[in-house]
């Protein structure tokens, strides 16, 4: 401030002394700095030469630092410090639908709890009415079939001469049934079988449906019969039926509650007369019943698996 200050001062002196003269000696200007010149008289009398009065003794001009040299600003590019954007897929940490033999369903029990182990048998009444034969049914798991993985229900010794029959199935789903594959021997065909059924796409029935659901679908069925030279494919046209969800029947042991009863109804392209099955099945003891069946024409379980 005071250097600003004295920097006014001087600009104005310089104008005063441009301008105007004051008495007492003549007065000069150099480079607008007052020279007061003097009469000075020796001591002899004698006039003196002028002494400059070397006037205002200000401090010389202000000397402010020189202007801003901040450095010429920084053109280089900034660094970019921005993360780029993740277009990473989020990791999909949804459960996935639990198809393993713990599913449970309408009954409230585990899938696994509707099948007996391998080293378990139960026996069923099969036949005609009539002619009714007891025989040993087991179930094996994860047998190899044309190439691929099912499971085999066998009746009985499957085998010309007697009696029996072996079902392939899958079950990887829980609460239904896929069937591919039919087998029967009769005992009175002591050279060959009594026929072969193939189904192709496998027929399907749901086992885990409320009363009055049903479930229209068309299936392929392969049959060989012993005596004709080829099969041939038979176009039939299924209606699943869920009657009911808390079904009872008598058996040879006592009473069976809580079954479900699915009727199974079979067209074909042929115009047969339709084909209608009845099947109990319980969540513990599986097929307990059923009744209409092509080449068995009734099954009751008479003793549980064990």
């Amino acid at each position: 401030m005071r250097s600003a200050a004295r920097f006014i001062m001087l600009a104005l002196a310089f104008v005063w002394g441009c301008s105007s003269s004051s008495g007492g000696g003549d007065k000069d200007t150099v480079g607008g700095t007052d020279l007061q010149t003097e009469d000075v008289t020796t001591g002899d009398g004698t006039q003196g030469e002028d002494t400059v009065d070397p006037g205002d003794t200000t401090e010389p001009g202000d000397t402010t630092e020189p202007g801003d040299t901040t450095e010429p600003g920084d053109t280089t590019e900034p660094e970019d410090t921005t993360q780029p954007e993740d277009t990473t897929e989020p990791e999909d940490t949804t459960e996935p639908e639990d198809t393993t033999s713990n599913s449970i369903g309408k009954w409230g029990v585990p899938w696994e709890a509707a099948w007996p182990t391998p080293e378990q048998t139960a026996v069923y009444a099969m036949g005609m009415p009539d002619n009714m034969v007891d025989l040993p049914v087991r179930i094996e798991y994860g047998i190899d079939f044309e190439g691929e993985t099912w499971d085999r229900v066998t009746a009985g010794t499957p085998e010309p001469g007697n009696g029996g029959g072996v079902l392939i199935f899958d079950r990887s789903v829980p609460w239904e049934i896929r069937i591919k594959h039919l087998t029967v021997y009769y005992k009175n065909s002591v050279d060959t079988y009594g026929f072969i059924e193939t189904f192709d796409p496998p027929t399907v029935y749901p086992l885990d449906g409320t009363t009055g659901d049903s479930l229209n679908t068309t299936g392929y069925t392969t049959i060989h019969i012993p005596g004709v030279e080829e099969p041939f494919l038979l176009t039939q046209f299924y209606t699943l039926d869920v009657l009911e969800t808390d079904a009872s029947i008598d058996l040879a042991f006592g009473t069976v509650t809580g079954c479900l009863k699915i009727r199974a109804t079979v067209t074909d392209d042929l115009d047969q007369p339709p084909l209608v099955v009845d099947v109990y099945i319980h969540p513990t003891l599986n097929v307990v019943y059923f009744e209409g069946a092509p080449g068995v024409a009734l099954a009751e379980m008479v003793s549980p698996w064990e």
